[in-house]
């Protein structure tokens, strides 16, 4: 074979391979399995105020009162906020009596928020880095705040789904609804303890249904209206008011 032309023979095959492989590229489209996740997303907020007490002073003077009042009415306490009291080992004192002189500190600020509505959920003795110095007690409130998802969200291409998923502005509208509605953000964090149950009353309810003595559903004026026919004596009770104003006449 001529050299010549072995050369551009392979100068064509080397640019065949390259066209290919860039029309193959370009028709390459980048899946994604997993869709975008929208849910609002909780972020604690802490406030914090401290009482500096005189040394061996344990009860609150005006001015300290004024100055707690002011931050409880600034900071809104409220549904869902979380109250705790930090304290701090009293200078000057020592052992059993120290411990004592900061509970009592702790009780004082504690008995004037309850006269402001606000209830301690906890008592703090080592905060970490943010404890109390000194001879004072920390109020704390903690409260959680709704960060809403970016929504509506197009940043991909509607109607073309090749891996059969929901498009990224899916479920936008409930996300941002659910977390303009949720009262106590703290429970995105964390559920609630089920509170105590009445043993007796849910044994009887047992009970009644194994004897067939279930009380009935609750019949009134708009069932009946939601559902005709669904209710005989909604519609008996009809009859019989049309008969006395007939027999009234």
């Amino acid at each position: 074979m001529d050299p010549n032309l072995k050369t551009i023979t392979r100068i064509f095959t080397v640019l065949c391979v390259c066209v290919a492989g860039g029309l193959v590229s370009g028709c390459l489209y980048t899946f994604h399995a997993t869709p975008a996740q929208h849910e609002p997303q909780p972020n604690l907020v802490e406030y914090r105020h401290d009482v500096e007490f005189a040394a061996e002073r344990f009860s609150l003077s005006r001015e300290q009162g004024q100055e707690l009042e002011a931050f409880v009415a600034r900071v809104g306490v409220g549904y869902g906020d979380r109250v705790y009291l930090a304290t701090a080992t009293p200078q000057g004192a020592k052992g059993e009596s120290a411990v004592r002189l900061a509970q009592r500190r702790a009780e004082s600020v504690s008995s004037f928020l309850g006269l402001n509505d606000v209830k301690i959920d906890a008592l703090i003795d080592d905060y970490g880095d943010g404890s109390p110095l000194g001879d004072s007690v920390t109020v704390l409130v903690h409260r959680y705040l709704v960060a809403l998802p970016a929504c509506p969200d197009w940043t991909d291409r509607p109607g073309k789904k090749f891996m059969n998923q929901p498009a990224n502005n899916w479920s936008c509208a409930t996300a941002v609804n659910f977390g303009m509605m949720v009262a106590d953000p703290g429970d995105l964090v964390r559920g609630r303890e089920a509170g105590p149950g009445d043993g007796q009353m849910l044994a009887d309810s047992v009970y009644r249904y194994r004897k067939g003595e279930t009380k009935p559903l609750a019949d009134d004026v708009s069932t009946a209206e939601t559902f005709p026919g669904g209710s005989s004596s909604s519609t008996g009770s009809g009859s019989s008011s049309s008969s006395s104003s007939g027999s009234g006449n």
